[in-house]
Formats: C-alpha cells, sequence, structure tokens
C-alpha cells in the first residue's frame, strides 16, 4: 500500500433535505440522491507524488438510498495535475490504497456499480470554510454548480464545506503541532 495524506477543503451537495437520511440509514428525501462533490488540497502526499493545491471531485447518482448501492460515479481530476498525480488522485478517490473502508472515498466508491472513465478539466473551486461564507464549487464539463444561499433557498438541499484531513491508514499521526491544527477545522473526517 502506497502511504498517502491530505488535508483539503470539501464542497458537497445533494438533492436531499438537510440532515442527510442516507447517513442515517433511511431513505432519501426523493426516493433517490445526487451529489456533486468537489476537493481541493492544501497540502497533500501520494508516496512522493506531491498533491499540494490540486482539486478533484465528483457527480454520483443512486436509484434509492447510498448504501443500497447500484450507484454511478463520474469522477473529475484537475487538468493540471501530471501523470503520477492524477493517478494518484484516481487511487485515493476511488478508494485504493486505503485501509479497508477507511475514508469516505473507499466508503462511496463501494456503492458504485458503474464508475465511468475520469474527466481530466479545469475544476472551478470558491469556499471560506473559516470564514463561514457562502461556497461555490463547479466542474468544467458538465457544468455541477451548488451554493449554500441559493440551494437551500431554491429546493431542500445539503450543502457541506469543510475542512478535513484523511490518510491511507486509519491512524493519523497525533501530534502536538497536528492536533492544534485540527483545532480551527470545521469538520474533521
Amino acid at each position: 500500500m502506497t502511504p498517502w495524506e491530505i488535508k483539503a477543503k470539501e464542497f458537497a451537495n445533494c438533492n436531499c433535505a438537510y440532515g442527510c437520511p442516507c447517513q442515517f440509514n433511511a431513505l432519501p428525501t426523493h426516493g433517490h440522491c445526487e451529489a456533486a462533490v468537489a476537493f481541493e488540497i492544501e497540502q497533500g502526499h501520494y508516496g512522493d507524488v506531491k498533491l499540494d493545491g490540486l482539486r478533484m471531485g465528483g457527480v454520483y447518482q443512486w436509484p434509492g438510498a447510498v448504501h443500497e448501492g447500484r450507484g454511478k460515479c463520474q469522477p473529475f481530476v484537475d487538468e493540471r495535475a501530471d501523470d503520477k498525480q492524477r493517478e494518484a488522485l484516481l487511487k485515493i478517490m476511488s478508494g485504493q490504497d486505503t485501509d479497508p473502508m477507511a475514508t469516505m472515498f473507499a466508503v462511496y466508491f463501494s456503492t458504485c456499480e458503474k464508475v465511468y472513465d475520469p474527466i481530466f478539466a479545469k475544476i472551478e473551486f470558491d469556499v471560506d470554510v473559516e470564514a463561514s461564507k457562502d461556497g461555490i464549487a463547479w466542474m468544467a464539463w458538465p457544468r455541477a454548480r451548488a451554493s449554500r444561499s441559493r440551494t437551500r433557498s431554491r429546493v431542500p438541499s445539503i450543502v457541506r464545506a469543510s475542512t478535513f484531513r484523511m490518510a491511507s491508514s486509519t491512524r493519523l499521526p497525533r501530534s502536538a503541532a497536528a492536533r492544534r491544527r485540527r483545532k480551527g477545522t470545521s469538520c474533521s473526517t
């Protein structure tokens, strides 16, 4: 297993009412789940491959609840990534080189029966977690866009903006410096 670790900002949006029923083994608000997620890696590596500043994302669709499976996924990878970085990001997003079910990537990919070939595209990302401002993230093709204020006022939806730290192993280093850095985050995984 190649060791990896990322510290990233996440922006996620799904079509369910606030509270994400699928995370509590309930049925989705509208009977199915559709989600768009994007990540901007502040610091990260996959073995000796640096991932700082790169973005990745995906559009997901499940005919029922996420935990029932049969999902579809369209991964997006930052067009700025070189070949080694693209391979690394795809392995992270698909849950490879990870302790079994240790990351959200591994969990969500395990529920997908169809994963489309990745699209290497420009990924716009504008999220300010620390200031709790509305965030907007979208992938250039197809255009998937979400905004906290707009989404909540038009249709019920979950929009989450957070900062998290994740690694290939279920154990993250817990140095005093790492604990101090984590205190300022909105969400940790």
